[in-house]
């Protein structure tokens, strides 16, 4: 199989996305109506599926579960077998709203422990997840084989407890606070806040909103 460039991986990762919603309505689906769906060409659309080795006529499509299992096996996002296994540090509202694992399931990922600051919050929450302070991160983590974290921590302590989870062998993270976390290199992160991604929306919109 080809070496995937970044881009392609990003767009093949929201293309996996899209197929599992189409696998209900068909069984077969063309680079045209993909690009409908995205706003990518054609041509991008059909260079990104053939690193997969996978070919198709332009006008029969591809079989959409076919598709969708080629892109998960070339980005190993695979799910089932455990998953790749990834904590919550930060239970405030946001991250215990995720302790119920359902954002987690038929995905390729597990969530296999979750952390606070607070002993009275984790005392608080009752959940399936093992719950530790965040004391116990340097223990737990390599202990557990997670290599993917969701932080939701509060902004002031966001890159120190960054620094940390990377110390400890976190390699991937989801950022759910405002700040710019700075993280080595062969580490990377996701910025999933609220506002800077209405931001986004706004300034590439103009003002039209």
């Amino acid at each position: 199989m080809k070496q995937i460039p970044i881009p392609s991986r990003r767009r093949l990762v929201t293309l996996s996305q899209i197929l599992q919603q189409l696998e209900e309505n068909g069984a077969r689906v063309t680079s045209s109506e993909i690009s409908a769906l995205t706003g990518w060409s054609d041509a991008t659309i059909r260079r990104d599926i053939s690193l997969l080795c996978v070919h198709s006529g332009r006008s029969n499509g591809y079989e959409v579960a076919a598709l969708r299992e080629a892109i998960a096996a070339a980005l190993d996002i695979r799910a089932g077998n455990g998953g790749k296994r990834c904590c919550i540090v930060g239970l405030g509202p946001l991250g215990s709203s995720l302790l119920s694992g359902t954002a987690f399931s038929g995905s390729a990922f597990s969530l296999a422990a979750a952390f606070d600051t607070s002993m009275n919050r984790i005392e608080l929450l009752d959940s399936d997840i093992p719950l530790y302070l965040t004391t116990e991160l340097k223990t737990v983590i390599p202990a557990k084989g997670i290599t993917l974290a969701v932080l939701c921590v509060p902004d002031q302590i966001a890159q120190e407890m960054a620094d940390r989870l990377v110390s400890f062998g976190i390699r991937g993270i989801v950022n759910y606070t405002n700040t710019i976390l700075s993280v080595p290199d062969g580490v990377t992160v996701e910025n999933a806040n609220v506002v800077t991604a209405l931001t986004r929306i706004v300034g590439a919109s103009g003002s039209s909103l």
